[in-house]
């Protein structure tokens, strides 16, 4: 809970924020005299957590964004894993988590280890990223799953856009119809340059189910 706030105010994100909340009714939950309905609800808040925290923190890691920008990414991911194999062992195994023993510090070791992998990894990277736009550059921000603006223009010939994501979870700025697909992650920025004849194009973010949410929009080029 307080990893999720601390992201949403940071990054002024409403998303963790709400994430945060959803944990807190979890916790709440536990107290039931049915306590797996609690831990069933932070088991699938877990789950989704990681499979989009997790993604951001390697693309972070990998491409060399700031390691103040991993910090935060990297130990929830980590988190979020360990509690995902709680909730498994509760659920499936029937045992009782708090008294877990040797298979709790095994699984918390393993989320430690993993947390300075990544955070080894990225700071053997860090400095690849972009860190000032290209002169000329279009810039589009990313904020609370959604882009800043739906039309995009400019004259046709060599163009550059770069994506300042200021979302936790990574994007990706694609244009199918030019050939453009690039990953940007969780607080960073990358820059993509390409050929654009004069035409009306569609870009959007190819994570499933963001383009439904309404990441997408018109690029027209003259």
């Amino acid at each position: 809970i307080v990893v999720l706030t601390a992201m949403g105010l940071v990054l002024r994100d409403r998303l963790p924020l709400g994430l945060a909340v959803l944990a807190g009714v979890g916790l709440e939950l536990l107290h039931w005299r049915r306590r797996w309905v609690g831990v069933l609800v932070l088991g699938i808040l877990f789950a989704d957590t990681t499979a989009w925290t997790l993604s951001a923190t390697v693309v972070n890691a990998l491409q060399g964004e700031e390691l103040i920008r991993l910090l935060i990414p990297a130990s929830l991911s980590a988190i979020a894993g360990a509690g995902v194999i709680a909730a498994l062992v509760i659920l499936v195994l029937r045992r009782d988590w708090e008294t877990g023993g040797r298979p709790v510090r095994i699984v918390m070791l393993a989320a430690l280890l993993f947390f300075l992998v990544i955070m080894g990894i990225g700071a053997a990277n860090a400095g690849r990223a972009i860190a000032t736009p290209a002169a000329g550059a279009i810039v589009l921000l990313t904020e609370n799953l959604a882009f800043a603006t739906s039309e995009l223009s400019a004259p046709s010939g060599q163009l550059t856009v770069e994506i300042d994501n200021r979302d936790v979870w990574w994007h990706t700025f694609t244009i199918d119809a030019l050939h453009v697909d690039v990953q940007v992650p969780s607080s960073g920025k990358r820059q993509v340059t390409f050929n654009a004849p004069a035409g009306t194009y569609t870009f959007y973010c190819a994570i499933p189910g963001h383009a439904a949410m309404g990441m997408k929009g018109t690029l027209t080029v003259k």
